[in-house]
């Protein structure tokens, strides 16, 4: 699923998106891998909400982040935009449509490691980076 370019492997991705071939995990960064690890460490520590623990258990753990956990519901990329672009690094804007009508967005930061292109993180409009979500949210579960 590695191309050259940065968009192209960002289309690649869409292009599979619904065909459950691969997990999400295979094409995260390594620090991101080991937040959702960490995060998921933590699950069974706390004695929160279960209700809105499983919210962001879902979220941040079993959703596939590249199209907000909606792959069954992918209908078709509308754009991707190159927003920054070095030879190791990239930010790429995605919008897409699902079935349901709705238009999802967000920013997908990648790296490239020994070649090959990697998701560092996942910005979103309203929320911002979803790594640095799943961080935060592991530092307070470990201080309670």
């Amino acid at each position: 699923m590695q191309k050259e370019q940065p968009e192209a492997f960002v289309a690649e991705l869409f292009e599979h998106i619904a065909d459950y071939s691969w997990p999400w995990t295979w094409v995260v960064s390594d620090s991101y891998r080991q937040a959702v690890n960490a995060f998921y460490k933590t699950t069974f520590k706390t004695a929160n909400n279960p209700d809105e623990d499983m919210q962001i258990e879902r979220q941040f753990i079993y959703d596939n982040p590249i199209c907000f956990g909606e792959e069954s519901l992918f209908s078709r990329v509308d754009e991707i935009r190159v927003l920054e672009k070095t030879a190791d690094s990239a930010r790429i804007h995605v919008r897409f449509t699902l079935t349901n009508g709705n238009n999802e967005e967000q920013e997908l930061v990648l790296q490239r490691r020994e070649g090959k292109w990697e998701i560092a993180d996942f910005i979103r409009p309203n929320s911002g980076s979803l790594l640095k979500q799943i961080e935060a949210k592991t530092a307070a579960r470990l201080k309670q």
